[in-house]
């Protein structure tokens, strides 16, 4: 059976709140971007435009906020994929160094 993915928030640059639960930023982002959330447990996956997965990994008692090292990924456009206990967000990124 196919996946399905609901997605409940795309949005453009800057500081932004979804579902006034997880914020991230700085965005656009350099090296570094910070995932604020009132969730302990989350997943996140990074993809490119072409829906290649960057990065992923999963988050247990994260304490509310985590700051992500994305150093190692090339100037452009991406998608951050957030799967939280209550919703699922993707959210655009832009990287540039």
């Amino acid at each position: 059976m196919p996946q399905t993915f609901i997605i409940t928030a795309v949005t453009a640059v800057g500081m932004n709140s979804f579902n006034e639960d997880v914020q991230i930023f700085p965005n656009p982002a350099k090296d570094m971007i910070n995932i604020v959330s009132p969730y302990n447990t989350f997943e996140i996956g990074i993809y490119n435009l072409n829906g290649q997965k960057m990065y992923d990994s999963k988050f247990n008692n994260a304490e509310g906020k985590i700051s992500l090292d994305i150093s190692h990924l090339s100037d452009g456009v991406y998608f951050l994929h957030i799967q939280t206990p209550q919703s699922i967000i993707t959210h655009k990124l832009l990287i540039f160094k």
